[in-house]
């Protein structure tokens, strides 16, 4: 059962029982989404069910983990190793990912685990040479390029991991782009950047939602939406927040409190009536209450003497803590309502 978490639904070689070969049948059909399949198994076999998750996580905890022993021994051995052995450990670690991806197949999870240690080293590999031959290139250029390297593998693996974390360095690359190419000339210039990176992400948003609604299994995860989701939040609410407290910054700050603006009801809509996520629902949530207090502070900081603007930004901490928490708990009532719980 380790290994049937594939992009093409493929049923697992140790599924014996007919109910459970019905189920991925059902499945590999259409007839049934992931979550419905996965739900079905745990009712049938909790126990195997609970043993495929932990061997999965199993399975990623020890692929982080061998891959930050390989980042500390270089960083610990740095100064005592050759050129040769820099390059030669790295590369026949990428190798030897690549090749036993190839060879466990990029429709088992173990073979898009070794993939996604593959990419990792890639980006080791583009460090290292920046190092030993000190190139003189902007750090941008080495993320755009890591991108650039492992999208081929991104589109063959259908791998929700290794998506994250393409756009990840996508999104390292921007940044660095933004800060060395174009440094910027006045504060509030910088906060364009906040911009662009929430609409970068807002693109890959509407990329999961659309692969998910195709079908597309590798993007099903709502963890994916969750983080997506989450990091357009906090894009938006940096320049909103600072426009809050500073006013004068300038035009990148008021754009991004504009911009929130209209995310957060689009957000609140989509993922209440569209396509409900009670989690992406309470990271909206959870924004507004964020932005109102800092609203609501400084005007209490601002008109108030110290000692009582605290004693009233605490009750409207409690007022506002509250609110929400009501709202929520109706919303979740109401959602699982809905869906028949």
């Amino acid at each position: 059962m380790m290994d049937d978490e594939s992009g093409s639904g493929a049923q697992p070689r140790l599924v014996r029982r007919p109910v459970e070969r019905t189920i991925f049948e059902l499945h590999a059909a259409g007839l049934i989404d992931a979550a419905a399949r996965d739900e079905a198994l745990m009712i049938l076999a909790p126990a195997r069910h609970w043993w495929r998750w932990a061997s999965r996580a199993l399975l990623f905890i020890g692929a982080a983990l061998v891959l930050a022993g390989i980042v500390f021994f270089f960083a610990h051995n740095w100064a005592r190793m050759s050129s040769v052995v820099k390059f030669g450990v790295i590369e026949a670690g990428l190798w030897t990912c690549a090749i036993a991806a190839l060879r466990q197949g990029l429709d088992r999870l173990s073979g898009k685990v070794l993939l996604l240690c593959a990419s990792m080293l890639v980006g080791v590999l583009l460090a290292v040479y920046g190092q030993v031959y000190q190139t003189g290139a902007d750090a941008f250029e080495n993320y755009a390029l890591w991108a650039l390297l492992i999208l081929p593998w991104v589109i063959l693996a259908r791998f929700g991991a290794l998506w994250v974390l393409w756009l990840t360095v996508a999104n390292a690359a921007l940044i660095l782009f933004w800060l060395q190419v174009d440094p910027p000339e006045d504060f509030g210039f910088f906060y364009g950047l906040f911009l662009l990176l929430s609409a970068l992400n807002a693109l890959a948003l509407a990329g999961r939602e659309y692969g998910a609604a195709r079908k597309w299994e590798w993007l099903e995860g709502t963890w994916i939406r969750h983080l997506v989701w989450l990091s357009i939040l906090v894009y938006l609410t940096v320049p909103a927040v600072a426009f809050i407290l500073e006013p004068e910054i300038g035009n990148g700050s008021l754009a991004g409190l504009i911009a929130l603006g209209a995310a957060l009801p689009a957000g609140l809509f989509y993922f209440r009536r569209k396509a409900p996520d009670f989690g992406c629902l309470a990271f909206a949530v959870g924004t507004v209450w964020l932005v109102l207090l800092t609203f609501i502070g400084k005007l209490t900081f601002e008109t108030s003497h110290e000692a009582l603007a605290f004693l009233l930004f605490g009750l409207v901490v409690l007022g506002v803590s509250s609110a929400a928490a009501f709202y929520l708990r109706g919303l979740a009532k109401a959602m699982n309502h809905a869906d028949g719980g």
